[in-house]
Order: structure tokens, then sequence, then C-alpha cells
């Protein structure tokens, strides 16, 4: 076997090599811009959601948006102690 002969098969798998992982960082990209689009939008669905309900119960009507916000000022809270 030759030198130039294995060189020339070393090229080639490098080529493939790099080839493959382009491949992996553009499919891991995608993943991460997919998974970002969901997060956002389910967030955004939430937000909405909660802010354009009441929920009745007897005689009261609890704003869930309201009760949204009180939840993050407790966890702050929690967070100081």
């Amino acid at each position: 076997m030759s030198l130039r002969f294995i060189f020339i098969q070393w090229e080639d798998t490098n080529k493939m090599l790099n080839s493959a992982s382009q491949i992996g960082n553009y499919s891991s990209q995608i993943v991460n811009q997919q998974v970002a689009s969901a997060q956002m939008d389910t967030t955004t669905n939430t937000e909405n959601k909660l802010s354009s309900q009441l929920k009745t119960i007897g005689n009261f009507s609890i704003d869930l948006l309201a009760v949204k916000e009180k939840e993050n000022d407790l966890f702050e809270v929690m967070k100081i102690f």
C-alpha cells in the first residue's frame, strides 16, 4: 500500500467526518430552535389564557393572572429565606 493511497483515504475519511459533524451541528441548531419556539409558544399561550380568564367560585370571581403574579411574588420572598 502506497503512502499516497493512505493519504487519499485519510483525506476522504476526514471530509466525511467533517460533513457528518456539520450535519450534526445543523441538526442540533434546528432542534434547539424548535424547543425554544415551543417553550415560548407555551409561555405566551399560558399567559394569554390566564389574562383572559376569570374563575368563578360561588359568588367570587378570581383573576387567574393576579393569582399567578402573587405566586411569583411568593417565590421571590421564599428565595430570600
